[in-house]
């Protein structure tokens, strides 16, 4: 017999003594407390930053849109690497062409057979702040990640946002558990880690 079943959104425990023996409604002793979800894995090198934050300046300057990538990482190797699917983009969007796509996420593939699996998206929001929108919201709530706006690209220190997505919960992000800092940066303070990526350029 299963412990836990679920009858009409009530929650029963398995119960057995010497007068009855089935299900009974069960009243947990739960904390109330806002969830969180904190990352312990390797982190996302500075180079690879740079290297995403250089694209999006170039799309931004070159033809004043937002662009997005793909975050990869090999749990292996113990590396994080960026991938830029073909896309096209306008000042307050962009999306993936699809039949291009085709072609590249069978490169993937083979990412795949190497031990590489999508954990992540960052993308641009040109010279706009850095918010979730609906449209993200709906694109991330099934992938399971670390996804981030990069915002306000006509500016030298960037603005961020950041989510962590697990299950359909997005969680707070703490970017001190995310980014590996520069060398003689690394007793920095967790409070002012954010600042060091979103000045990076």
């Amino acid at each position: 017999m299963d412990k836990y079943i679920v009858n009409k959104d009530e929650v029963f425990e398995q119960y057995d003594d010497a007068l009855f023996k089935g299900y009974v409604r069960t009243r947990p002793q739960v904390t109330k407390m806002a969830p969180y979800l904190s990352y312990v894995g390797p982190k996302i090198s500075m180079d690879s930053w740079k290297q995403i934050l250089a694209f999006f300046d170039w799309a931004y300057k070159e033809h004043e849109i937002e662009a997005q990538v793909r975050l990869y990482f090999n749990q292996k190797q113990g590396t994080w690497r960026a991938w830029a699917f073909p896309q096209e983009g306008e000042a307050a969007a962009t999306t993936e062409v699809a039949e291009a796509c085709d072609v590249e996420c069978k490169k993937t593939e083979l990412y795949s057979a190497k031990g590489w699996i999508e954990a992540g998206s960052v993308h641009s929001h040109a010279a706009l702040s850095a918010f979730q929108s609906g449209m993200d919201k709906s694109n991330e709530d099934t992938k399971r990640g670390i996804h981030i706006t990069v915002g306000k690209l006509d500016e030298r220190l960037h603005d961020l946002h950041g989510r962590l997505t697990f299950r359909g919960i997005f969680y707070n992000v703490d970017w001190s558990d995310w980014f590996q800092l520069p060398p003689g940066l690394e007793g920095l303070p967790a409070a002012l880690h954010s600042t060091v990526i979103q000045f990076l350029d």
